[in-house]
């Protein structure tokens, strides 16, 4: 098996995509965590410099020996991709995931979704955000997850809440709007509410909905500090709820195969995963929460299969095997 290294500024729904990939791939992989210095990392991905003495002190090493394939994601990761090609005598395979904003043919492979159109024979398109999470992930989350939820009645309605973003702020009136929909969810379908904060959920939303919930005794909220039970809430829901600010939490809820309704967000307008949410509604994924509770049928999400396809016949034809 060879080697791989995954490179993000520790976003979560970067890091499920790099490291989604790297185990799709079947690698040894090392996940790493680096940012670089202001100035630097506002520089155009184009402009790098000495991009590995640019790291943050809580960065992780970036050194020889360099891994047989390297997996960035994000436009601040692209310096240090090209870096270490640049060190290895390209003898490193470098894939990246979104748009790089520069010359697509610098890197083996470019992995990005249809909206970006970005063109070349080198690029591979997803239809949403690649991810890690499995049916084999689903199944173990599930068992985890059943002692802490058993003694709750069905349906089980999962929800995924998001929050502050580069294009959105979660105010107070925002959260407030969002316990209302999910006391609403309650109201129309019974069950019980198994909800989950993200990394992005800052503690004044969980506790403005926490509050505004105290009446629901059939209710799940735990603590992300002493167990996370994403993949359990995702692999034993009845129904799935996510917030419409996040292309990684849409996605994995869509893989699934359950259905999987999006909650709006007020004051979450134009941006990229609102403009995906509105089409995983038209191509019907998804449905946006209007007070009603159904089921339906689709075909899970999941670009995976293609993308290594892509990947896989890219490397062999160049001569080098994964």
């Amino acid at each position: 098996m060879k080697t791989s290294w995954t490179i993000t500024d520790g976003s979560a729904g970067m890091q499920s995509q790099v490291i989604g990939l790297a185990s799709a791939l079947g690698t040894k992989n090392t996940a790493k965590i680096c940012r670089r210095r202001k100035p630097f990392a506002w520089l155009p991905a184009g402009l790098y410099y000495n991009a590995l003495e640019q790291l943050t002190e809580d960065s992780d090493s970036l050194a020889a020996p360099w891994p047989d394939l390297l997996i960035t994601c994000g436009r601040r990761s692209v310096p240090l991709a090209l870096a270490i090609n640049k060190l290895s005598k390209g003898q490193t395979r470098i894939i990246h995931i979104q748009d790089p904003h520069v010359n697509p043919a610098r890197f083996d492979i470019v992995v990005c979704p249809e909206h970006d159109k970005l063109a070349g024979l080198n690029v591979v398109h997803t239809q949403a955000a690649l991810h890690r999470v499995t049916n084999a992930k689903l199944a173990i989350g599930s068992r985890q997850l059943l002692p802490h939820i058993k003694h709750l009645p069905r349906p089980y309605h999962s929800i995924l809440l998001g929050g502050s973003s580069n294009s959105f702020k979660m105010t107070a009136e925002a959260a407030l709007e969002l316990a209302r929909q999910l006391r609403s969810i309650h109201e129309a379908n019974g069950g019980s509410l198994l909800i989950t904060p993200s990394r992005r959920t800052d503690e004044e939303t969980i506790a403005t909905i926490k509050n505004a919930l105290t009446d629901i005794k059939n209710i799940y909220f735990p603590d992300l500090n002493e167990y996370n039970p994403f993949m359990g809430l995702l692999g034993m829901a009845d129904y799935i709820f996510v917030t419409d600010d996040s292309v990684s939490m849409m996605t994995e809820a869509c893989f699934t195969g359950k259905p999987v309704y999006l909650l709006p967000l007020q004051g979450h307008k134009k941006s990229k995963p609102k403009s995906f949410a509105n089409k995983l509604i038209d191509q019907g994924y998804a449905r946006q929460f209007s007070g009603k509770v159904e089921s339906w049928v689709y075909t899970p999400m999941d670009d995976r299969k293609h993308v290594v396809a892509f990947i896989e016949r890219t490397f062999a034809k160049h001569g080098k095997q994964r």
